[in-house]
């Protein structure tokens, strides 16, 4: 019970406040601690589901991630936070999917494919890989499908030749004909989750993190350390079973 409040905060500490030195942390002496660290916490998202969700929800690391898959100079470390980030996604769990909305995960990942593609390197191929597994999982994967092909159609027509949204289009297609019509009224609203409001303080971010959030259309706020009751009541009932 212990190992949560104290020890992952403390080990993953370069991770969760990655943003207030990112010359200290992307330097090369350094890049070895961000790959472990990383893999590290891949392992701690399938093997600690519930409780690893509420240091995710309470802390940077998603934004951070994506500050490493962007903007690393090491390609390899921009695969290991790509790898985390389909782990993530690999759980299946809708939670992950709607942090990702609301932090513009999606439009960063395809703003990372755009600078990448065609140039057939590591990079290239995990992002390709990550949405073909999107694809060929289609059943368990239909949330995640909708949104990308509802919400990032331009880009995705622009990747590989078009070749990508297609494809992800036909795997939404053939689960369910009507979507060949459009979204219906509310599906919109289904990622409409986690509050903005918090009256806890505001902490100055990195720049950098600025622009990921202006990449995603959206205006730059600020993320809070702690969120509201509602949505920690959110992760308690989808992870309840876990600590049973």
């Amino acid at each position: 019970a212990l190992f949560y409040p104290a020890i992952a905060t403390r080990l993953l500490h370069p991770i969760i406040d990655l943003d207030k030195q990112l010359d200290r942390y992307f330097a090369p002496e350094r890049s070895d601690l961000v790959f472990h660290l990383c893999d590290l916490l891949a392992f701690f998202i399938v093997a600690h589901k519930y409780r690893i969700k509420y240091l995710i929800l309470r802390s940077f690391i998603v934004q951070n991630l994506l500050l490493v898959m962007t903007r690393h100079p090491a390609l390899h470390l921009r695969a290991a936070a790509l790898r985390v980030f389909r782990t993530m996604l690999a759980t299946g769990d809708d939670f992950y999917l709607r942090f990702f909305v609301k932090h513009g995960a999606f439009r960063a990942v395809l703003g990372l494919l755009r600078a990448v593609d065609g140039r057939n390197n590591l990079v290239e191929s995990a992002l390709l890989e990550l949405f073909e597994a999107i694809r060929s999982n289609a059943a368990g994967n239909r949330s995640v499908l909708q949104h990308l092909v509802e919400q990032h159609e331009r880009d995705l027509r622009s990747l590989a030749n078009g070749r990508l949204y297609e494809r992800l289009r036909e795997a939404l297609d053939r689960l369910d004909p009507a979507a060949k019509e459009g979204a219906g009224p509310g599906n919109d609203r289904y990622f409409e989750t986690l509050d903005d409001e918090d009256d806890e303080e505001e902490r100055p971010r990195h720049p950098a993190y600025r622009s990921i959030a202006e990449e995603a259309g959206r205006p730059y706020s600020p993320s809070k350390r702690c969120k509201s009751d509602e949505d920690l009541a959110e992760v308690g009932k989808s992870g309840a079973e876990d600590v049973k």
